[in-house]
């Protein structure tokens, strides 16, 4: 639940930040994705840190930014399509990856030693 813009219902991603001990298994949905625009553009974005020693999968894991809306502004004829927000950032941090899901944006994966 990220910060809010002009438009209360126009919000960023938010933050997840997961701290596993031996073995992270997903197979629901973890979101950190911007609001779509209302009148403008889409809100980015947010951050998913993920930490475990084996990751695994089967889901989704998405940080991607709002569509834009579509708008016309004052004394024009034609509508205008707002920018997509930017997409967010995912960290996976583990010894074993395993990804039989789907992860947006590409996640940056740091691989530990034991």
């Amino acid at each position: 639940y990220g910060s809010p813009c002009a438009d209360d219902n126009e919000r960023g991603g938010g933050i997840v930040d997961m701290l596993c001990g031996d073995v992270f298994v997903n197979y629901g949905r973890i979101h950190c994705n911007g609001a779509n625009g209302m009148q403008f553009g889409g809100s980015a974005g947010g951050s998913i840190r993920i930490v475990a020693k084996c990751f695994v999968n089967y889901g989704e894991i998405h940080a991607q930014g709002g569509q834009g809306a579509e708008y016309q502004r004052k004394g024009s004829n034609r509508k205008q399509i707002g920018t997509k927000g930017g997409d967010g950032r995912i960290f996976i941090i583990c010894t074993q990856f395993v990804n039989k899901g789907s992860i947006s944006p590409e996640p940056v994966i740091v691989k530990t030693d034991d």
